[in-house]
């Protein structure tokens, strides 16, 4: 592979001259044109470049999930080893999806169906891709939530999607798309909506079942600094065609094309301001300061969401850990609080409660009225407003 096109092995899948147009009114317009790649076993290659340039087009292209209305591949092929993907019938290629291909995307939860537990889905997608049956799905679903760190996957297997957190969700989505052992995993943007904690580990994730796997990725980012940590090779895309192709050392450091230059002249780094190793504080603003002695605008006290204490029609849960437990803060006019931490830590969901969305315990003041108890009729009037 030293050309860095990734035929220096026989490919597991390869992309040739791909066209893509879309179906406009005023007629077809070429969204991808003529791009090509190949992707040897065990390999990352980086799909980068901005929105737009084709990365999410490219990866629904070789699932062949284009909304048939608006766009249509218009020459090329994609080959998985032998095998054309574009001219298979689509029973065939429905096989190919889960199976040999998989996708993950950057938003689970438009992804976990809402209304059947995460169980339900997990060995959905194992019988219908390998064919298994009885307690062994169970067993498969349950190891396959253990390998990618979910703790107490027996547990996790009876929730729901809006039951975990953005990081669990996203890892559910893993080990459903790696639970059949596809030859290439396609990951979109994967990483994006999570914060920064969540992301390392899901990044990580990925390296170790690569190496577990052999599982062959196109991961598709904007973010140069993912680039750099999870690529073998890198193909940055703009207005539909690939402007450069290599291995990544040689893309960071030796960039040839002027966009290139451009994404990795973006990226933020430690000390580029003058004279600091750290982004420039700020010492001054032009808003007078807030006196201390004004009563709080919203007060908090004793906190406490307890999602697995909540019952339903058909059954109630015992109590498990809060997702808030004993939080209590304060806000003034005219200041800001920020509340931070990683995913799952219960940031949302105090919000949730702050708004009167979910069940909680202790204590919400907004404007010197106490909320817990107010009826949704009651409540609506006053969020926007408060």
């Amino acid at each position: 592979m030293a050309d860095g096109s990734g035929r220096g092995r026989d490919a597991v899948l390869t992309v040739e001259s791909l066209s893509v147009d879309a179906l406009t009114p005023q007629g077809a317009r070429r969204v991808i044109d003529g791009i090509s790649f190949a992707l040897a076993p065990g390999e990352t290659l980086c799909l980068a470049g901005e929105s737009g340039s084709g990365k999410s087009v490219t990866a629904l292209s070789i699932m062949r999930l284009l909304p048939r209305a608006s766009l249509r591949i218009a020459g090329g092929d994609i080959r998985l080893e032998r095998q054309s993907l574009p001219r298979l019938p689509e029973r065939a290629m429905r096989d190919v999806r889960g199976g040999e291909i998989a996708m993950i995307f950057q938003e689970p939860m438009t992804s976990l169906n809402p209304v059947h537990s995460i169980g339900a889905q997990l060995t959905e997608a194992i019988r219908i891709h390998q064919g298994a049956e009885g307690s062994s799905v169970e067993q498969r679903a349950r190891d396959m939530l253990d390998v990618v760190h979910i703790s107490d996957p027996a547990r996790r297997m009876k929730q729901y999607p809006h039951e975990l957190s953005g990081g669990m969700r996203q890892r559910v989505m893993i080990a459903m798309a790696l639970s059949c052992r596809p030859k290439v995993l396609l990951a979109d943007e994967p990483t994006t909506a999570l914060d920064v904690t969540v992301q390392a580990q899901i990044l990580k994730l990925m390296r170790e079942l690569k190496r577990e796997f052999g599982t062959a990725i196109i991961l598709i980012t904007h973010d140069m600094g993912v680039v750099a940590e999870m690529a073998d090779r890198v193909a940055v895309m703009r207005d539909g065609r690939i402007v450069e192709a290599g291995l990544v050392l040689d893309i960071f450091e030796r960039p040839q094309a002027d966009y290139t230059r451009e994404l990795l002249a973006a990226v933020p780094r430690l000390g580029a301001f003058a004279g600091t190793d750290a982004p420039p504080r700020v010492t001054a603003t032009s808003r007078p300061p807030v006196p201390d002695g004004e009563a709080p605008v919203l007060s908090v006290k004793k906190l406490v969401v307890d999602y697995g204490a909540s019952s339903s029609l058909f059954r109630r849960r015992a109590s498990e850990a809060p997702a808030v437990q004993d939080v209590s803060f304060e806000i003034r006019p005219g200041r800001t609080l920020g509340l931070v931490g990683e995913s799952g830590s219960g940031k949302s969901t105090t919000g949730k409660a702050v708004l009167g969305l979910v069940p909680f315990a202790g204590s919400v003041i907004i404007g010197g009225t106490s909320i817990h108890g107010l009826s949704a009729a009651a409540m609506r009037p006053r969020r926007g407003r408060e």
